[in-house]
């Protein structure tokens, strides 16, 4: 891999569509090595699929300018990655200490809640930078501009920022009916709330609905429990704070022996505080009041264990009229590894 990589940034005669879908396979190889190789090689995979990634967009923009749609995933994948590495901060160990050094090796380490700020800061950056692709003069896109404000949102409730997150899903809702989105997709979609964050960027409802619908298909088709619930598959036993990417959802006998239902609360808003910010707004999409219904482990060291997990997750609340509304939830979630 690093040999591959010295050969693409050395010896590749030209940029080109080739070369960004070279530097994006590399990103991807690394991804895979935060949850396959050994976790001492955590923060070095972080660090390399991050940079790949950058040269991808790098060289994305040269060749097809910076408000170029095909830019959409690259630019998201580097949204996502940081908030993966916000979490393996969060959670410490070595692979949070290592990316918290100024450079590999160094004795030098940031602050925690500096690299939180980095990272936050850094997300919105590139969110805003999806809205200017998809608000191009020549050729504007009002519902995808709208979905990319939801994300800006969602990002906000991942950091804390609820008075901001507020504002921002009040703006996506109205751009929403500005842009013309069916009234009856907009309520399924906001019928109930998500894990966030999404794996993907999605430019429009139905083409988010369509995803949800068939991750909840997977979910349903091994899973005996009957009734509506939200779906949640970690990422790996390595790092299991984050939603597994699509491509790689289980199911059959792996979900149906090493799964939890828990029962939970998430918090609205009541109504439109007249001075929103960030010390007096109402926190919303996280859990509240969890319980354990269901798990694969009758040990209750285990299961206490589950439900300090279960506060890692953060979710975009559901919405009516753009404002966050209480909802009583139940959640599927499913385990990488042994419970």
């Amino acid at each position: 891999m690093q040999h591959a990589l010295w050969l693409y940034r050395n010896k590749s005669e030209r940029a080109d569509e080739r070369l960004v879908s070279d530097f994006l396979e590399l990103t991807d190889m690394h991804l895979r090595g935060v949850v396959e190789d050994g976790s001492d090689q955590q923060s070095f995979h972080f660090r390399r699929a991050i940079s790949t990634n950058w040269m991808a967009l790098a060289v994305g923009e040269a060749i097809w300018g910076k408000r170029d749609r095909r830019l959409t995933p690259i630019v998201y994948s580097l949204v996502h990655q940081y908030y993966l590495q916000a979490m393996a901060v969060d959670w410490g160990g070595r692979t949070g200490y290592e990316l918290r050094q100024v450079a590999p090796g160094s004795d030098w380490v940031r602050e925690r809640s500096d690299m939180r700020r980095y990272y936050y800061f850094t997300g919105m950056g590139l969110l805003r930078q999806l809205q200017a692709i998809y608000s191009a003069p020549e050729s504007p896109d009002p519902e995808a501009l709208a979905m990319a404000t939801l994300y800006l949102a969602d990002w906000q409730v991942l950091f804390g920022r609820h008075g901001e997150a507020l504002q921002s899903y009040l703006q996506a809702y109205r751009a929403m009916e500005t842009a013309g989105v069916d009234p009856v997709l907009k309520e399924r979609f906001f019928s109930s709330p998500s894990v966030l964050p999404e794996t993907e960027f999605y430019p429009s409802i139905a083409q988010a609905l369509a995803t949800r619908e068939k991750v909840n298909s997977l979910a349903h088709a091994s899973e005996s429990w009957d009734g509506d619930f939200l779906f949640f598959a970690e990422w790996s036993a390595a790092f299991p704070y984050v939603n597994r990417p699509l491509q790689s959802m289980g199911g059959g006998a792996e979900a149906a022996s090493n799964f939890a239902l828990f029962s939970f609360n998430l918090a609205g808003v009541s109504e439109i505080p007249l001075f929103i910010d960030n010390r007096n707004s109402t926190e919303f999409g996280s859990v509240q009041d969890a319980r354990l219904v269901e798990s694969a482990t009758q040990d209750s060291y285990q299961q206490d264990r589950l439900l300090r997990r279960l506060q890692w997750l953060k979710f975009r609340p559901k919405l009516i009229d753009g404002l966050p509304q209480d909802f009583a939830a139940t959640l599927h979630y499913q385990l990488a590894g042994e419970p």
